[in-house]
């Protein structure tokens, strides 16, 4: 890359793309740049090769010099590129020899200065930062690891300047042991995304959270709760983590119970997707992050995130409320005229609770109603049973279809 004045990267990069864009339009092949590296990408590796002698050809043409030295123009399928080796096959990404060997001194020399108390500049942290940054891509939690450092770093700059002295707190030495840790380790990292397994749905209101475990068998499974007093005054997005942690915790039985370990979060808090998925937040904010990822680690789950919009989220928004308009039931002596009138006994109470229960044997959809004798009506058959239903508003045309299918008598709660 030429240099010369601070402007050169920009322009280089500029020119190369223009070109790139023309070529990626009359050629199959995948083409990744970064600055003045270039990755291409095909399943054929014959024509692969033969793409390679055509695109540098091209780019000599019109007047950029190849280094070829520095260049791997042998198709493979486990190739190093900046910084990572690439494994095509297994589909992963793991740090260089030279790249590791050299954090590793980096990382070590730094931790010496903190144990210390030696006075660096401001700018050798925020390099470190910025490589740690870097390491994202192979260590997703990187940015739960440099919260302490990064604080120490803004406090300086804020008193200093940037290119004032700092000295780096003991408190950070726990991360910089972490680094040096998983650096050593240097753990291949898939780059392709789980399958899902399973899909929780979560909400959160100013009174309450839910959550909803949707399964593959298209079995749902339910859990809410109101806030505590400590968290009645925490911020929306706040809430919304701790409703996707406690969804989390709620059905992680059944999850080790089926094998899942790949689950889908679906939430309309964008702020809360946004930060699950790159595992960074604000100061306020990291703490419940870093939570979640010490849960699912814990559990060996893996956690995709998805944003859906707030109209599309009905049911979980609808029970997430559900402690704002208290729970309720048709009142025992309406039921007993029914019984009277239509001559039946019902022996099981679906959409119940240990609280609004109208016969002794209820199904409850809160998977942590020990009280209850099944959990999710959906997932069982009642043919020897003689139901009373009384279901949310929301799910009463499956409801009925599901009845259609049975062959049983039920006694059906319904607006008119």
């Amino acid at each position: 890359m030429p240099f010369g004045c601070k402007h050169s990267p920009i322009f280089f990069t500029q020119a190369l793309t223009i070109l790139l864009t023309e070529i990626r339009k009359r050629t199959e092949i995948r083409i990744i740049n970064y600055s003045d590296d270039l990755l291409l990408l095909h399943q054929d590796k014959n024509w692969l090769f033969y793409q390679i002698q055509h695109l540098i050809n091209t780019l000599e043409h019109f007047g950029w010099t190849i280094a070829l030295n520095k260049c791997q123009l042998i198709p493979k399928q486990e190739i190093d590129f900046l910084g990572w080796t690439w494994n095509m096959i297994e589909m992963n990404i793991f740090m260089t020899k030279d790249r590791r060997h050299q954090l590793i001194d980096q990382v070590k020399q730094f931790f010496k200065n903190t144990q210390r108390h030696k006075i660096i500049k401001i700018k050798e942290t925020a390099a470190l930062i910025g490589r740690f940054n870097f390491l994202r891509t192979q260590f997703r939690k990187a940015s739960l690891y440099i919260m302490l450092i990064d604080l120490a770093e803004t406090r300086a700059i804020k008193t200093q300047g940037w290119t004032g002295m700092m000295v780096s707190p003991l408190e950070a030495l726990k991360e910089l042991y972490w680094w040096i840790k998983k650096i050593a380790e240097n753990k291949k990292q898939q780059i392709q995304n789980p399958i899902p397994q399973a899909i929780v749905v979560t909400d959160a209101s100013p009174q309450g959270w839910s959550a909803i475990l949707e399964l593959d068998s298209e079995e749902v499974l339910v859990a809410h709760g109101a806030w505590l007093s400590y968290q009645i005054h925490w911020t929306s997005n706040r809430k919304e983590l701790q409703a996707i942690h406690l969804g989390i915790i709620a059905f992680a039985r059944v999850c080790k119970e089926l094998q899942i370990t790949n689950l889908l979060i679906r939430s309309d808090n964008s702020t809360a997707v946004f930060d699950l998925r790159r595992l960074r937040a604000t100061d306020t904010l990291a703490p419940a992050v870093k939570d979640i990822y010490l849960t699912c680690q814990h559990l060996n789950i893996k956690i995709i995130t998805q944003h859906v919009p707030g109209k599309i989220n009905i049911i979980a928004d609808a029970l997430s409320s559900l402690c704002r308009s208290g729970d309720y039931h048709l009142h025992p002596s309406y039921l007993d005229q029914i019984k009277i009138l239509k001559n039946i006994q019902p022996t099981l109470d679906l959409f119940s609770s240990s609280t609004t229960k109208l016969l002794l044997r209820y199904m409850s959809a809160n998977i942590r109603d020990q009280q209850a004798q099944w959990i999710d009506a959906f997932s069982n058959t009642w043919t020897n049973e003689i139901l009373l239903v009384h279901p949310p508003i929301q799910i009463l045309s499956r409801v009925i279809s599901y009845l259609n299918n049975e062959a049983t008598l039920a006694i059906v709660i319904a607006p008119w």
